[in-house]
């Protein structure tokens, strides 16, 4: 395509651009998605309809149409999903009526990233008045000390994020200005996952949003679990740079947050990709303001139905919290309005027009492959050049990952390749979690939610810094060209300049991984880790509203097991059914929030209900964290409640003789006493000040308070082998004598 630009006509009204052969036409529904920091950005135009559903969003309408095919592709729709979507997963949350924007797609072009920069005419952007916050740092500050004490102390959650509202006004707000601030975006942030802005016809929504929240194609499903906030700020030199980014990567905290959202997307991934797949990184991705630290989590999903696999994904665990349908719950009380369009998705379907396209890399990929262990890191080099640009020009992709594994970078929906047929129609999906977007109504009032996430040690103004921090970048798009002039330094070209520094780097992430499970770091075939013993022998899991149950099946199936989860309201039928058929060798009674203890939970009656029915009936049984709570309840010991929780957290213990390296995500605890050896013939393992039980057994039960299936136990999957195949030679002694 030509670079041949000229700039808006249209009656000075600024609504149309001609671009090369191209005539870019904003004055209907729209969206403008550039990928990755790439060298393309995609121009959508279509109808926008305002739909109810998921499952209302039209699938393959536009199958035949040149207009909306590229390089094999064609596109379908582009949507605004509102927050209040994740109704649809049963999950409580405000809603004040939003819909989805469902842009239908009628035409797409491809254009050059940054001939389009150059031709959006840099317009001056006013902001009448001041911005003003939803909640003051007081206010803030105390939902941060309350959702501490209150919930994660109180067992209910190990995460939380609730946002804050910053709004404003921008003057003689237009089409032109929104152009204006989305070219700012593309010329000042990078280390983005989409950069775009998307017109409904009456509302614009400007974004730069450094995570993935789903993407299913060519017969994959990923999704970018992102946490732990390092603060760039005007005042770093290369050597303080270095040395307080140093101090983050060594940070617990920090360290904590990361594996507590993996855990947590490794859930969602385990119902959607229930074939398994495998951990990449740690990563770490860069931007103006933030750096930040992630993991890209890949699963086979060949076959899958693209909606179903981005309704079980709503929403990501960053946004959200742990467990999530507590954690919402929970958030409900904390937040009087609803989200809008925050902390969602923004959607993009199509489908494959035949099973024989070959998608070039037409673009030229300035990334490295992730299965090069060679070329692991790739930096990117550049300099700002355009008035409102304090970044590198988009026509170097700037590749912001840096890790085990590091990920292509720079390439756009349209330029990664592939080989072999795909299924005729095939669908794709790709989407980004709505952060670090603006919500701006046609008269200029606009809306930007930041939120943080927290944890058992948060503190309060620190979190409040954070939110401050991540509206940097956003907030940059609104300010003058000479604000939004310095270029910002980068520990890529200004800090680890030499392969001798970047690998100190990598080899300060990559030690994280030493010590969490090679389980989910590893992808398997189907049957290589299938245990003959536990082939075919079959299970049942008490689902207690905590999807650790669905990592405690993935395990379970991986060695043999035939296995389903239910949920606690199905569950007892679900048993009673089996149980009369003969088919079960093994329950296992699941994790999940709350105080073991209340008696108002229909939940709690529940599980305490299911363990001592299999207590009398004899039935061999395994328990994890809020099974085992309840265990203990059962066989009348204390429960305690922690001085402080231990949510996310891992120690190294024994366990039944064995020195262990796991994961607890617990408030309270299970207290020994010396009858359970002595008189009820349990082997314990326990702390010796504290007596907390870490774990039990008998000939009928094994009872974990940590969790094996967690990415922080480092041996979980030989944990759960060894404890089922005890509980199997038990159960046969049983049978047989």
């Amino acid at each position: 395509m030509a670079e041949t630009v000229s700039v808006f006509h249209d009656g000075g009204k600024r609504r149309r651009l001609t671009f090369a052969d191209v005539e870019l036409d904003f004055e209907s529904p729209f969206c403008l998605v550039n990928r990755e920091d790439g060298p393309e950005t995609l121009f959508f135009k279509g109808t926008i309809s305002e739909i109810e559903k998921l499952d209302q969003i039209p699938r393959k309408q536009n199958k035949g149409k040149s207009a909306v095919s590229l390089d094999g592709r064609t596109f379908d729709t582009i949507s605004m999903i509102p927050f209040s979507q994740i109704a649809e997963r049963g999950f409580k949350v405000h809603n004040e009526g939003e819909k989805i924007l469902c842009l239908q797609i009628e035409s797409v072009s491809k254009l050059n990233t940054e001939t389009l920069a150059k031709a959006i005419p840099p317009v001056d952007i006013e902001c009448e008045d001041e911005f003003s916050f939803s909640k003051t740092t007081e206010e803030y500050e105390e939902i941060v000390r309350n959702v501490k004490e209150l919930e994660i102390c109180g067992g209910e959650g190990s995460s939380f994020v609730t946002p804050n509202r910053l709004s404003g006004k921008i003057r003689d707000f237009d089409v032109s200005k929104a152009l204006s601030i989305f070219r700012r975006l593309i010329l000042n942030e990078f280390g983005s996952y989409w950069k775009f802005l998307f017109f409904d016809g009456k509302n614009f929504f400007a974004g730069a949003t450094p995570e993935r929240h789903l993407s299913v194609d060519e017969g994959k499903v990923r999704m970018n679990p992102i946490s732990g906030t390092f603060r760039k700020n005007q005042n770093h030199t290369a050597e303080t740079l270095k040395k307080d980014l140093f101090a983050f990567l060594e940070n617990a905290k920090e360290i904590d947050e990361l594996f507590m959202v993996t855990d947590e997307e490794l859930k969602m991934m385990c119902k959607i990709c229930p074939d398994g797949g495998a951990v990449v990184g740690p990563l770490l991705k860069e931007m103006s303001q933030l750096i930040h630290t992630e993991y890209l989590l890949e699963g086979n999903a060949r076959g899958k139905d693209v909606i179903e696999c981005f309704r079980k994904s709503m929403f990501a665990p960053t946004v959200t919290g742990s467990p999530m349908g507590n954690a919402c719950a929970r958030l409900y009380n904390y937040e009087k309005e609803s989200r809008k369009y925050y902390s969602a998705a923004c959607v993009l379907i199509g489908h494959f027009e035949d099973g024989s396209a070959a998608l070039r890399e037409s673009n030229g990929d300035h990334s490295v492959s992730s299965d090069d262990p060679a070329h692991a890191q790739s930096m990117n080099g550049g300099g700002a050049t355009n008035r409102d640009s304090c970044a590198p020009s988009p026509s170097q992709p700037v590749d912001a990952s840096v890790g085990l594994g590091s990920r292509k970078r720079g390439a756009s929906l349209l330029s990664r390749a592939f080989s072999g047929g795909l299924p005729v129609g095939e669908e794709f999906l790709d989407s980004c979690i709505t952060i670090r977007t603006q919500e701006i109504r046609g008269d200029g009032r606009f809306d930007i939610r930041v939120g943080a996430t927290l944890v058992k040690d948060s503190v309060p103004s620190e979190e409040v810094k954070e939110t401050e921090w991540k509206l940097k970048a956003a907030m940059l798009s609104l300010k003058s060209s000479a604000e939004c002039a310095k270029r910002p330094i980068r520990f890529d070209e200004d800090v680890f300049t030499t392969e001798e520094q970047r690998k100190g780097l990598m080899e300060r992430l990559e030690k994280r991984n030493l010590s969490v499970s090679r389980f989910w770091l590893t992808s398997q075939p189907e049957d290589a880790l299938s245990v003959a013993h536990l082939k075919g022998k079959k299970a049942l899991v008490l689902n207690n509203e905590d999807d650790f149950a669905h990592m405690l099946e993935h395990i379970m199936m991986r060695q043999g097991w035939e296995i389903a989860t239910f949920n606690y309201e199905t569950f007892e039928d679900e048993w009673k059914k089996r149980e009369e058929l003969g088919e079960l060798d093994l329950v296992i009674v699941g994790p999940g929030p709350g105080d073991p203890a209340c008696p108002h939970s229909d939940r709690m009656k529940v599980v305490r209900r299911v363990v001592q029915r299999l207590l009398d009936t004899n039935q061999e049984f395994l328990c994890v964290c809020l099974g085992h709570q309840c265990l203990g309840l059962q066989l009348g010991l204390e429960i305690c409640k922690k001085d402080f929780p231990q949510q996310g957290e891992q120690k190294m213990l024994s366990v039944f003789g064995k020195q262990q390296r796991v994961g607890f995500y617990n408030s309270f605890f299970v207290k020994a006493s010396d009858q359970l050896a002595t008189t009820m013939g349990f082997e314990v393992s326990e702390d010796p000040e504290t007596r907390e039980i870490y774990a039990m057994r008998n000939n009928q039960l094994v009872a974990f308070q940590f969790h094996p299936e967690s990415i922080l136990t480092e041996n979980g999957f030989e944990i759960i082998k060894d404890a089922t195949s005890y509980l199997l030679e038990k159960r046969s002694a049983r049978l047989n004598y």
